[in-house]
């Protein structure tokens, strides 16, 4: 005779049921993730595809277009051509600016995937760094950021120089009329050394400086976000979703790191001031607030599909990048000294 497995108990049988409810719920959660990866990997061959086009062909672009006009630098379309230049090069630079944050935050997130489907050694979680620096009279890395200034830096000093010729023959012949006692001789020397030599000079003291101020600015404007994003969710997770929008301190933060405050020390310059009477007029930290509030009335379930559950820090990060319009991942990094 054959014997009949014993029945489960009803206690029993409710924890296999969850069992199997969180099984279904991890293999569909890894299966989202590998959908994920796929398109994360698309969108960075295709951003990859972009910065190399883009690099290929405005410094082409610029220099095919110097030699045809070469004829008519000195005139007015020569100089009208350059400003529509360098006026162009300029947003294509600010676009491939922005594509770079795009690409890193896609690099970033690849890599995070990678180790939550259990890829220990994937190629976004193990990129190698820019290991490579040249020892030349001017210490140079080898690494993207690198390339791609030089390239687009090259392009807006020829830009400016093709600008600044026109300019400079214009000073050279009124100097040369209006006070020939003291500057006659420019009447009679050959126009173009003159006025090309000075204006490389010119093109190439801007950009240097343009560069270097851009550099500072971005590094200085970097430590004050990763700051700004640590005391955010230091405060954070110490209070309670529901008491957030009434904490003033805490508003104050989330305003300043969606609005781009640049100083991460307790003294605040004039200008600060300013910066911070100006988000409270235009609003910004009651845009904070407003956000803040209305997560604040979401009913438990609906809050999980926009601050999943986990550590107080991690659920204050993803409040923050839902308030300040900024990774969680990036936030968390910060709040643990990751990101430095």
């Amino acid at each position: 005779m054959a014997i009949r497995p014993k029945a489960e108990g009803p206690v029993l049988q409710r924890l296999r049921a969850k069992r199997d409810a969180e099984a279904v719920a991890e293999a569909a959660r890894l299966e989202s993730l590998r959908k994920e990866y796929g398109e994360v990997a698309s969108n960075f061959r295709t951003l990859t595809d972009i910065r190399f086009r883009l690099l290929a062909l405005l410094p082409i672009a610029a220099a095919a277009t110097a030699a045809l006009t070469s004829k008519n630098i000195l005139q007015t379309s020569g100089f009208l051509l350059a400003l529509f230049g360098l006026v162009a090069t300029i947003g294509v630079a600010t676009y491939n600016e922005r594509n770079n944050q795009l690409y890193n935050e896609l690099v970033g997130r690849a890599a995070a995937i990678e180790r939550a489907i259990g890829v220990p050694d994937g190629a976004f979680a193990h990129r190698p760094k820019a290991w490579l620096t040249l020892s030349t009279p001017i210490s140079w890395k080898v690494e993207h950021d690198n390339g791609i200034a030089l390239i687009y830096g090259a392009t807006i000093c020829l830009w400016l120089t093709l600008l600044f010729a026109p300019v400079l023959e214009v000073c050279r012949v009124f100097l040369g009329k209006t006070w020939p006692q003291h500057f006659g001789f420019l009447a009679g020397v050959e126009p173009r050394p003159f006025v090309y030599f000075g204006a490389l000079f010119l093109a190439v003291l801007s950009t240097s400086l343009f560069a270097w101020r851009f550099s500072r600015q971005m590094e200085v404007r970097r430590a004050g976000m990763r700051e700004l994003a640590k005391r955010i969710v230091d405060q954070a997770k110490d209070i309670d979703l529901a008491d957030r929008p009434d904490n003033q301190k805490l508003m104050e933060l989330c305003a300043d790191l969606f609005g781009g405050r640049s100083l991460i020390d307790g003294e605040q310059s004039a200008k600060e001031t300013a910066k911070k009477q100006k988000r409270k007029n235009d609003g910004t930290e009651e845009k904070m607030r407003r956000r803040a509030k209305a997560y604040r009335a979401l009913d438990p379930v609906e809050l999980r599909t926009y601050i999943p559950a986990g550590s107080p820090d991690k659920e204050a990060a993803h409040w923050a990048s839902l308030l300040c319009d900024l990774p969680p991942m990036w936030i968390h990094d910060c709040y643990t000294g990751r990101r430095s």
